[in-house]
């Protein structure tokens, strides 16, 4: 079952516990001065923004990476607090919601990425805070706590990060401590009883150690109300903290900690069925609802019962200096969290009878990361060399009942190991030409287990009930990657490039398997070729910037879900695509006056599979399968205005308009007609008055709503049961609402 959330500015508000699994965190949003990734710049034109993606400090605009970089500041003045929310602004990013999991996000780029949250499938995008890779999507719907900037890699990476990934990364980068005594925090107030409370603390360095403490709370009223038993559907709690410590231990060594913990307790997403069918039996339309729109209250048959997810983390990081044309890094890492998911199609009385599942899931991951990065032949040569170690342990029980009677049992549990070796050099062939050359080699080992019992279907052997098989798979897979880039910067607002990327992902297996052998047979490797040109240009007295890239990628062995031959309720995964994707991203900021900014986002994807056998039949499947989770176009549009100034406190408003083409939400649309959403678009605004000064402390005053016209728009939908073609999920409507930020 495939599903579209809508990202960027969409409904989701807000909201909640710090970081709900990565905890990745935004610092409290207080007033301060301009960061690195600031959204306004100052009268002189914009501002530098400076990123890591390469693992030094450099201009973005000086990057050869199609890259887009999300400050502090930018996130406030969009009023992003969740990770869910940036999808909108970045193009070829695609955040969705998933249907049965609530704390997974979908993850999309170039349309690249997961559909399922399984255990035993590698993500195709990788997320990482503080350079720690996140295995898993579960979790990954948290709030920013503590961030300084987000940067989005789109396109292959693999000779710069830990992890081998074919559609792109995330990359977090929280805000250390101080080291110097003060305080921030922001309180909201919003729309169905929305209450978000942020708070954090720097003390001062304390033998030469600088601490900080973050905590987070937020709840919400759901979006639908409920009226039979339990809570509204939508609602939530979830809270948060989150420690950092930092110390020059010598004058060449530095040492970062960092332990977050977090609890979020979700009722479900409200699912209602458009074009309800008639019999048999008949009586389905008298007991599900039909409601072309969004409605406002339903009850269910069943309890409406909570999820619920826990997450812990630490990380230690230390950095050694010994020159100044060197520095190695060490990364360790530790990672677990357990979640218990009730999955409800609430729009279906009858369903609920008919079915409905409980998922627990604990995972737990450690990785270890070696980085050498340094400079030689007086600065000429630029290198950075990895090692990078990864395990993890998996292991979820899940049940499907009808009624009071189990009509499911299975049991999947995965162990994955992943080493490397990576390695990125860059050459000045002269003062505005550099060559840069990637390689990586990787090894990959998968095991999986499926226990599964099923008592509605006849064991093929004995044609009695119930069916049960236990397949246990064990896979191994290596891997070369390299990579090159030709950079040409004639000044410093001129940078042209072009690049050749190489990606693949491990193999697995699926976990929809219908038989022993079917599991055991697993999947193979899938592979990728990215080709690129890029331009990134300023102008104008830095009032004028313009970066844009055009792709073109070959996709091969692209993992297929087939359904099984005499099976249609279960899916097999098949290496059986090939597929082309190309398309192109613009980025435009222009200062039209020294109080007025201008953003424009624009992307354009056209991704097709080229060719999809059915290895069950040997039949050319083609035209039954498309990319998920890929519009072809989509924009965002924001305008900032400095209005005036009250008693030296500037007054400002943030306009938003982001816009997304129809698209489906899962790749077999011919099996689920019912899977397409249409294109839609939300406005959204904030007006805030800042840098208030009360008693030493400075205050900030937002008003912000989302979905001002209170549009209708679908978030994830699929079809294909046998009362409804289509199962519906609706975004939120419109929502207002305050935040007072304070920095003392």
């Amino acid at each position: 079952m495939k599903g579209i959330t809508n990202p960027g500015l969409i409904a989701t508000t807000a909201l909640a516990l710090l970081p709900s699994a990565a905890f990745a965190q935004v610092q409290a949003s207080a007033p301060q001065a301009p960061d690195r990734g600031a959204a306004f710049a100052p009268a002189a034109g914009l501002e530098e923004i400076v990123v890591t993606a390469q693992k030094r400090e450099e201009s973005l605009q000086r990057v050869p990476i199609s890259i887009v970089s999300l400050g502090t500041s930018k996130l406030e003045s969009l009023n992003i607090k969740r990770f869910t929310e940036i999808g909108f602004q970045v193009p070829n990013l695609r955040l969705s919601q998933h249907p049965t999991t609530p704390f997974a996000t979908r993850l999309f780029i170039r349309g690249i990425g997961n559909n399922d949250a399984q255990i035993t499938q590698d993500p195709a995008v990788g997320v990482y805070v503080d350079g720690v890779y996140i295995a898993r999507s579960t979790g990954l719907t948290f709030d920013f706590g503590d961030i300084e900037r987000l940067e989005v890699l789109r396109g292959p990476q693999g000779t710069l990060y830990g992890r081998n990934t074919i559609g792109g990364a995330l990359n977090i980068v929280t805000r250390r401590p101080s080291g110097e005594a003060g305080a921030s925090g922001s309180l909201t107030y919003g729309s169905k009883d929305l209450v978000r409370a942020q708070a954090r603390i720097d003390l001062p360095r304390i033998a030469g150690i600088a601490t900080s403490i973050t905590g987070l709370y937020s709840e919400r009223d759901g979006l639908v109300r409920n009226d039979g038993v339990g809570k509204n559907f939508g609602a939530y709690d979830r809270w948060g903290v989150r420690f950092a410590a930092e110390a020059d231990v010598t004058d060449t060594v530095n040492a970062y900690f960092t332990y977050e913990h977090s609890l979020d307790h979700t009722t479900p997403y409200y699912y209602q069925a458009i074009g309800v069918r008639g019999g048999p039996p008949s009586f389905y339309d008298s007991f599900v609802p039909d409601e072309p729109r969004r409605v406002k209250r339903a009850s269910l048959a069943a309890p409406v019962q909570e999820s619920r997810l826990r997450v812990d983390g630490s990380a230690f990081t230390l950095a050694w200096k010994p020159s100044d044309s060197l520095t190695i890094k060490s990364i360790t890492a530790y990672r677990e969290f357990s979640s218990s998911v009730y999955a409800d199609f609430s729009a279906n009385p009858l369903f609920t009878l008919y079915q409905t599942n409980r998922q627990n899931t604990s995972q737990h991951q450690f990785s270890q990361e070696l980085q050498a990065l340094g400079d030689l032949m007086n600065g000429h040569l630029q290198y950075i060399l990895g090692g990078y170690y990864f395990a993890e342990r998996a292991r979820q029980p899940e049940v499907y009942t009808a009624g009071a009677f189990v009509i499911n049992d299975h049991l999947t549990t995965s162990r994955n190991r992943a080493q490397a070796l990576f390695a990125n050099l860059t050459y000045a062939l002269s003062d505005t030409l550099k060559l840069t050359v990637g390689a990586r080699y990787s090894w990959d080992q998968r095991r999986g287990l499926k226990d599964n019992t099923d008592f509605t279907i006849p064991d093929p052997v004995t044609g009695t009930l119930p069916s049960h098989f236990l397949g246990v798979g064990s896979k191994r897979f290596h891997k070369f990657n390299p990579s090159g880039n030709l950079t040409w910067q004639p000044n410093e607002d001129v940078n042209l490039y072009a690049k050749i990327t190489t990606g693949y992902r491990a193999g697995g297996f699926g976990t929809g398997a219908a038989s022993k052998s079917d599991f055991e047979r697993g999947f193979g490797p899938e592979n990728l070729t990215s080709y690129e040109i890029g331009a990134k240009l300023r102008g104008f007295d830095r009032r004028f910037q313009l970066n844009t890239a055009f792709f073109y990628s070959n996709y091969r062995d692209a993992l297929i879900d087939i359904a099984v031959f005499g099976s249609p309720q279960f899916v097999a995964s098949f290496n059986a695509g090939r597929a082309r994707i190309y398309g192109t991203e613009i980025d435009l900021t222009v200062l039209p006056t020294p109080s007025t900014r201008l953003d424009l986002s624009y992307a354009y994807l056209n991704a097709r599979y080229r060719s999809v056998v059915d290895p069950q039949t040997g039949n050319d499947v083609t035209g039954q399968f498309a990319f998920a989770n890929a519009p072809k176009n989509g924009f965002s549009i924001t305008g900032n205005q400095k209005l005036l100034e009250i008693g030296g406190s500037p007054l400002e408003l943030n306009l938003n308009y982001a816009w997304q083409g129809r698209t489906i939400t899962t790749a077999a649309f011919i099996q689920q007609p019912g899977a397409r959403i249409a294109a839609y678009g939300l406005l959204s605004s904030r007006l805030s008055l800042s840098d208030i000064d009360i008693g030493g402390s400075r205050l900030r005053i937002s008003l912000w709503g989302r979905n001002l016209t209170n549009k209708a728009y679908i978030v994830d939908t699929f079809g294909g049961l046998p009362w409804t073609p289509k199962l519906t999920s609706f975004g939120e409507p419109r929502t207002i609402g305050f935040d007072v930020d304070f920095k003392f």
